[in-house]
């Protein structure tokens, strides 16, 4: 883990201190560079999306995106299975192909 100076913001943290500017960061590169991190850091926490998966007898891991039910893929352990459903939903969000099913919501009120 990361030592961080005192009034430093964590790497988990989308907002720096109020007073991080007038601390530390003199220079405008450093001001980009802290806001181009809290960017990558906020949009990353905010990326989500839901999994279904469960363990088969053989012990490979199987699952989908709740988005997309019809397609399953599988894994090793659960961390290649997440890495297969973060290239599915790579392809099915770059890309509108014919035929894919995708789950949604719908207001009703």
């Amino acid at each position: 883990m990361q030592k961080s100076r005192p009034g430093a913001f964590a790497p988990d943290a989308c907002d720096p201190p109020a007073n991080a500017s007038q601390r530390y960061l003199t220079r405008d590169v450093d001001k980009e560079n802290v806001l181009a991190h809290a960017l990558r850091v906020c949009k990353d926490a905010l990326m989500t999306t839901r999994f279904t998966y469960w363990i088969e007898g053989d012990g490979k891991y199987l699952g989908y995106l709740n988005d997309y039910p019809d397609h399953w893929t599988q894994g090793d352990n659960i961390q290649d299975l997440k890495d297969h459903l973060r290239d599915l939903h790579e392809t099915f969000s770059a890309e509108d192909i014919p035929g894919i099913k995708k789950e949604s919501e719908l207001e009703l009120a």
